[in-house]
C-alpha cells in the first residue's frame, strides 16, 4: 500500500505469515520504505533518514489514522530500521552532458520508426540520467499517461513485474499502462 499524500511517499507491504522460518503464529511482519527519505514527515516533522524506529512507526500510524490504537500498537510493536545502500548508474556531473547528448541521439533514432508508424501520436522525447523508475515517476507529474514495458517471463506464481513497472505502478502521479513484450 502506498500513501500517495505522504511526504515520504511511504509504502508498506504485509506479507502472508509466516514470513520467516520458525516465525511464531502470534508474530506478524510488515515492511515499509519511503521514496523521499530526506523530506520531513507529516506527523513526526523529521526526515525518514533521521528517524528512529519509533518515529517511523508514529508516521505510519498517523498516515493510517490509527490515533485511537496508537498506544497499544507502540506497546506491542518492535521496529527495526535499515538504510538500504544507494545504488545508481548516474555518471559524474562532468560527463553528464556528454551522456545526455548521446542518449538524446539514440532516443531520436529509436523513436523514428514508431513516429512513422503512428504519426497521429504525439511523442515527447525526454532523456534523463538516473534510474528508470525515478525518471518515469518524475515525468509522470506532467504526463497524461505513463506507458511502461514488462517482459513476458514465466514465473511460478504467474505473471511477474520487474522493479521498474512495479515502482511506476506504485508511485506514478498519472495513469499507468503496462505493456508486455518479448
Amino acid at each position: 500500500m502506498t500513501f500517495k499524500d505522504s511526504p515520504w511517499l511511504m509504502s508498506i507491504v504485509v506479507p502472508r505469515p509466516p514470513h520467516f522460518d520458525g516465525q511464531p503464529e502470534d508474530v506478524f511482519t510488515l515492511w515499509g520504505y519511503g521514496l523521499f527519505i530526506d523530506t520531513p514527515g507529516e506527523h513526526t516533522g523529521k526526515a525518514m533518514a533521521e528517524s528512529t524506529g519509533r518515529e517511523v512507526l508514529d508516521e505510519l500510524l498517523g498516515q493510517l489514522g490509527f490515533d485511537d490504537i496508537a498506544d497499544q500498537v507502540r506497546a506491542t510493536t518492535t521496529v527495526t530500521t535499515v538504510m538500504m545502500p544507494y545504488i545508481t548508474s548516474v555518471p559524474p556531473l562532468a560527463e553528464a552532458e556528454q551522456f545526455r547528448a548521446i542518449e538524446g541521439e539514440l532516443l531520436t533514432e529509436a523513436l523514428t520508426g514508431w513516429r512513422e508508424k503512428f504519426p497521429e501520436v504525439e511523442v515527447v522525447e525526454d532523456s534523463r540520467i538516473g534510474t528508470g523508475s525515478s525518471a518515469l515517476v518524475d515525468a509522470s507529474t506532467d504526463a497524461s499517461v505513463v506507458v511502461v514495458g514488462r517482459r513476458r517471463r514465466p514465473h511460478h506464481v504467474g505473471l511477474r513485474l520487474g522493479p521498474v513497472p512495479h515502482a511506476v505502478l506504485h508511485h506514478a502521479q498519472a495513469p499507468v499502462a503496462v505493456v508486455p513484450h518479448d
